[in-house]
Protein backbone atom coordinates (compact mmCIF):
# COMPACT_ATOMS: atom_id res chain seq x y z
CA UNK A 1 0.00 0.00 0.00
CA UNK A 2 2.53 2.15 0.38
CA UNK A 3 4.85 1.54 -2.62
CA UNK A 4 1.24 2.36 -4.32
CA UNK A 5 0.40 5.72 -2.93
CA UNK A 6 4.00 6.69 -3.09
CA UNK A 7 4.80 5.61 -7.00
CA UNK A 8 1.13 6.16 -8.38
CA UNK A 9 -1.08 8.01 -9.14
CA UNK A 10 -4.58 8.16 -7.29
CA UNK A 11 -6.41 7.23 -10.45
CA UNK A 12 -4.23 3.69 -10.45
CA UNK A 13 -5.49 3.08 -7.33
CA UNK A 14 -9.29 3.96 -8.09
CA UNK A 15 -8.99 1.66 -10.81
CA UNK A 16 -7.24 -0.81 -9.23
CA UNK A 17 -9.92 -0.81 -6.79
CA UNK A 18 -13.02 -1.05 -9.26
CA UNK A 19 -10.73 -4.12 -10.43
CA UNK A 20 -10.16 -5.85 -6.79
CA UNK A 21 -14.38 -5.08 -6.63
CA UNK A 22 -15.20 -6.81 -10.31
CA UNK A 23 -13.28 -9.88 -9.26
CA UNK A 24 -14.36 -9.51 -5.38
CA UNK A 25 -17.98 -9.90 -6.08
CA UNK A 26 -17.59 -12.81 -8.54
CA UNK A 27 -15.63 -14.80 -6.04
CA UNK A 28 -18.39 -14.59 -3.32
CA UNK A 29 -20.55 -15.92 -5.35
CA UNK A 30 -18.35 -19.31 -6.25
CA UNK A 31 -17.55 -22.47 -4.06
CA UNK A 32 -14.07 -23.07 -3.00
CA UNK A 33 -13.15 -25.73 -6.07
CA UNK A 34 -14.88 -23.42 -8.65
CA UNK A 35 -12.45 -20.76 -7.27
CA UNK A 36 -9.67 -22.86 -7.60
CA UNK A 37 -10.87 -23.36 -11.39
CA UNK A 38 -11.24 -19.57 -12.24
CA UNK A 39 -8.81 -17.26 -13.41
CA UNK A 40 -9.11 -13.58 -12.80
CA UNK A 41 -7.52 -10.83 -13.88
CA UNK A 42 -4.74 -9.64 -11.84
CA UNK A 43 -5.94 -5.68 -10.56
CA UNK A 44 -2.67 -4.33 -11.27
CA UNK A 45 -2.33 -5.68 -14.38
CA UNK A 46 -2.89 -3.38 -17.09
CA UNK A 47 -2.12 -2.71 -20.87
CA UNK A 48 0.01 -6.01 -19.91
CA UNK A 49 1.84 -4.74 -17.53
CA UNK A 50 2.32 -5.22 -14.32
CA UNK A 51 1.90 -2.20 -12.33
CA UNK A 52 3.39 -3.19 -8.93
CA UNK A 53 6.42 -5.21 -10.25
CA UNK A 54 8.50 -4.00 -7.79
CA UNK A 55 6.53 -5.29 -4.63
CA UNK A 56 4.54 -8.27 -6.92
CA UNK A 57 3.45 -11.29 -4.54
CA UNK A 58 5.75 -13.66 -3.94
CA UNK A 59 3.53 -16.24 -6.25
CA UNK A 60 4.32 -13.64 -9.63
CA UNK A 61 8.11 -13.51 -8.92
CA UNK A 62 8.10 -17.61 -8.70
CA UNK A 63 6.42 -18.12 -12.02
CA UNK A 64 8.74 -17.83 -15.02
CA UNK A 65 6.86 -18.91 -18.06
CA UNK A 66 9.16 -20.61 -21.24
CA UNK A 67 6.49 -20.87 -23.63
CA UNK A 68 3.90 -18.47 -24.29
CA UNK A 69 1.44 -21.14 -26.33
CA UNK A 70 0.83 -23.04 -22.84
CA UNK A 71 0.88 -20.47 -20.73
CA UNK A 72 -2.03 -19.08 -22.39
CA UNK A 73 -3.87 -21.97 -22.70
CA UNK A 74 -3.21 -22.89 -19.33
CA UNK A 75 -5.01 -19.32 -18.21
CA UNK A 76 -8.00 -20.26 -20.31
CA UNK A 77 -8.35 -23.64 -18.89
CA UNK A 78 -7.76 -23.23 -15.57
CA UNK A 79 -8.82 -26.63 -14.63
CA UNK A 80 -6.89 -28.49 -16.97
CA UNK A 81 -4.01 -29.66 -15.47
CA UNK A 82 -2.98 -31.87 -17.63
CA UNK A 83 -1.65 -29.32 -20.02
CA UNK A 84 2.49 -28.96 -19.00
CA UNK A 85 4.10 -26.26 -16.89
CA UNK A 86 6.40 -23.97 -18.89
CA UNK A 87 8.69 -23.44 -15.90
CA UNK A 88 12.25 -24.26 -15.59
CA UNK A 89 12.26 -26.96 -13.31
CA UNK A 90 15.37 -26.25 -11.60
CA UNK A 91 14.95 -22.67 -10.92
CA UNK A 92 11.39 -23.51 -10.04
CA UNK A 93 12.64 -25.81 -7.70
CA UNK A 94 15.17 -23.04 -6.35
CA UNK A 95 11.95 -20.30 -6.08
CA UNK A 96 10.14 -22.63 -3.89
CA UNK A 97 13.41 -23.36 -1.23
CA UNK A 98 13.55 -19.86 -1.02
CA UNK A 99 9.82 -19.42 -0.38
CA UNK A 100 9.46 -22.82 1.70
CA UNK A 101 12.81 -20.97 4.15
CA UNK A 102 10.92 -17.53 4.48
CA UNK A 103 7.44 -18.60 5.32
CA UNK A 104 9.58 -20.92 8.07
CA UNK A 105 10.97 -18.26 9.60
CA UNK A 106 7.97 -16.07 9.50
CA UNK A 107 5.66 -18.62 11.07
CA UNK A 108 8.73 -19.12 13.85
CA UNK A 109 8.21 -15.47 14.19
CA UNK A 110 3.96 -15.89 14.88
CA UNK A 111 3.34 -13.98 11.74
CA UNK A 112 -0.23 -14.74 10.38
CA UNK A 113 0.41 -17.14 7.68
CA UNK A 114 -3.01 -17.48 6.46
CA UNK A 115 -3.15 -17.36 2.51
CA UNK A 116 -5.79 -14.58 0.93
CA UNK A 117 -7.48 -13.92 -2.03
CA UNK A 118 -5.41 -11.11 -3.60
CA UNK A 119 -8.42 -8.91 -4.85
CA UNK A 120 -10.44 -8.97 -1.44
CA UNK A 121 -7.10 -8.90 1.00
CA UNK A 122 -6.28 -5.21 -1.42
CA UNK A 123 -9.77 -4.04 -0.65
CA UNK A 124 -9.58 -4.55 3.49
CA UNK A 125 -5.87 -2.93 3.29
CA UNK A 126 -6.83 -0.23 1.05
CA UNK A 127 -9.68 0.86 3.79
CA UNK A 128 -7.25 0.05 6.89
CA UNK A 129 -4.17 1.34 8.73
CA UNK A 130 -4.12 -1.63 11.04
CA UNK A 131 -3.32 -4.38 8.71
CA UNK A 132 0.25 -4.55 9.46
CA UNK A 133 -0.31 -4.30 13.34
CA UNK A 134 -2.63 -7.64 12.99
CA UNK A 135 -0.29 -9.32 10.79
CA UNK A 136 2.54 -9.04 13.49
CA UNK A 137 0.58 -10.19 16.06
CA UNK A 138 -0.56 -13.39 14.25
CA UNK A 139 -4.23 -11.98 13.71
CA UNK A 140 -5.97 -12.24 10.78
CA UNK A 141 -4.63 -9.65 8.66
CA UNK A 142 -7.46 -8.98 6.29
CA UNK A 143 -10.86 -9.60 8.47
CA UNK A 144 -13.43 -9.59 5.55
CA UNK A 145 -10.89 -11.26 2.70
CA UNK A 146 -11.04 -14.60 1.93
CA UNK A 147 -9.45 -17.08 3.12
CA UNK A 148 -7.53 -19.28 0.35
CA UNK A 149 -5.91 -21.54 2.44
CA UNK A 150 -4.51 -21.78 6.25
CA UNK A 151 -0.61 -22.79 6.33
CA UNK A 152 0.63 -25.02 9.17
CA UNK A 153 4.65 -24.76 8.42
CA UNK A 154 6.50 -27.22 10.61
Amino acid sequence: MRYLKKALPQQAMSRFLKSAATNAERIRQLSREQHFGTNFECPFLQENQCRIYPVRPYACRNFHATNHYNCIVAYENPSDLSIPDTFILELHAAGQGHKSGFEKALAARGFDMRIYDMSTAFIDLSGDGDARKRYVKGKRTFPHAIIIETKEIF
